[in-house]
């Protein structure tokens, strides 16, 4: 990491800075732990097509073909366990360089490391429902696919408490991630390239209100390059731990959480955007 490990001194140096850091975080934050991502040639939706497998209205059509999805996204959860680039984000928030942590991805990794403070954007795998009469379900009560489980209160197929195409964000993580924005004056943007809406708004909105956003990403995309101040092109797993050791070489020191939103940073839960790409 020659030229990474520049980008990284001065990325620690904007994170020491900062009275508030929050961190967005997608699939490329879990790739380290064997999880596939969505937009690769051979990611998931190379594999299953998004308007067959991804919408919302897909399940309602047809639940057991989706559950090809949803299962075999869950085979490979599973077994996962965190990798460094978790521990990492873990990490800086015991130091007190993060304040908050927004994530994409379903996995539930990041508290598995030891992060606490966590939004879970587009839901969980840890929880299922049943679409029929709502009944919930943990998922290790739902036996492993296949079949597509079904509700043993009125036999429909259970989904998971994840978000899909054509579905609402819940307004309560939304909330939460809009309120760790509005404090924060820096961003740390990891193993994403804010391709899905809203998500993506909420870290492409981040300079207008004077927050330095740092990008930390293998192949950046060009939207990420568009706002951020540092660029580090490098994978999750590698840059972030040895962003953690700069900051503990340097002693780096904690700085006061911010106490007030920015103003005029509110924003509301809106229908996940299929043009502006996949979930996580």
């Amino acid at each position: 990491m020659g030229h990474a490990r520049s980008e990284l001194h001065r990325a620690v140096e904007l994170l020491c800075g900062a009275s508030f850091t929050v961190a967005m975080t997608g699939a490329g934050v879990s790739a380290g732990s064997g999880i596939s991502t969505f937009r690769a040639e051979d990611g998931i939706w190379a594999r299953f097509p998004v308007e067959e497998y991804g919408t919302a209205a897909a399940f309602r059509r047809d639940p057991e073909k989706v559950w090809r999805l949803f299962g075999s996204l869950d085979g490979e959860l599973r077994d996962a366990r965190p990798n460094p680039a978790h521990t990492a984000l873990a990490a800086l928030e015991k130091l007190g360089l993060l304040g908050g942590l927004v994530t994409q991805n379903i996995d539930g990794l990041h508290q598995a490391a030891g992060s606490r403070e966590v939004v879970e954007l587009h839901g969980t795998v840890a929880t299922g429902h049943c679409p029929g009469c709502r009944r919930t379900y943990r998922r290790e009560d739902v036996a492993p696919w296949p079949p597509a489980p079904r509700c043993s209160s009125c036999d429909a197929v259970l989904r998971p408490d994840i978000v899909l195409f054509d579905d609402i964000i819940p307004e309560q993580a939304f909330s939460r991630a809009a309120k760790l924005f509005r404090k924060a004056d820096a961003v740390l943007a990891v193993g994403t390239g804010l391709e899905v809406a809203p998500a993506s708004w909420l870290v492409m909105g981040a300079p207008a209100y004077g927050a330095t956003v740092v990008v930390v990403d293998p192949h950046p995309s060009a939207k990420a390059r568009a706002v951020a101040t540092v660029v580090v092109a490098a994978a999750a797993e590698e840059a972030l731990p040895a962003l953690v050791e700069i900051a503990r070489g340097i002693n780096c020191p904690v700085t006061a959480r911010a106490e007030e939103p920015h103003a005029g940073r509110g924003l509301k839960p809106v229908r996940g955007d299929l043009e502006e790409g996949s979930p996580r």
